[in-house]
């Protein structure tokens, strides 16, 4: 198990250390290429008006080759923050195109 806490240090004290997240990431299968369980959660920010959330996700055929680093960004793009992001990117990347610019096989 990969076991990742995100941490806030205030004014950079450790001491004063508050874990706000935590990411852990599973081996559901063996061999040379793995199926992995990824659960997580963040905590919320009440000040910036941002809600924690948990969640449980899954990152599959992953050669172990490519190392737990590999994984660890696996598992963080396939967290449903980072799937809302490529959502809104996509949605505004769609909102700002011109159609009279799309051009079928015809024109």
């Amino acid at each position: 198990m990969i076991v990742v806490k995100i941490e806030l240090w205030p004014f950079g004290e450790g001491i004063l250390s508050e874990e706000i997240g935590r990411l852990e990431i599973s081996n559901l299968t063996g061999g040379d290429v793995s199926d992995y369980a990824v659960a997580g959660h963040i905590a919320g920010d009440e000040g910036a008006g941002a809600p924690g959330f948990e969640f449980e996700t899954a990152v599959e055929k992953h050669a172990r080759k490519d190392g737990a680093l590999s994984l660890l960004f696996k598992a963080i793009a396939a967290s449903p923050a980072a799937q809302a992001s490529k959502r809104e990117y996509l949605d505004a990347l769609l909102n700002a195109m011109d159609p009279s610019t799309f051009h079928g096989p015809d024109d």
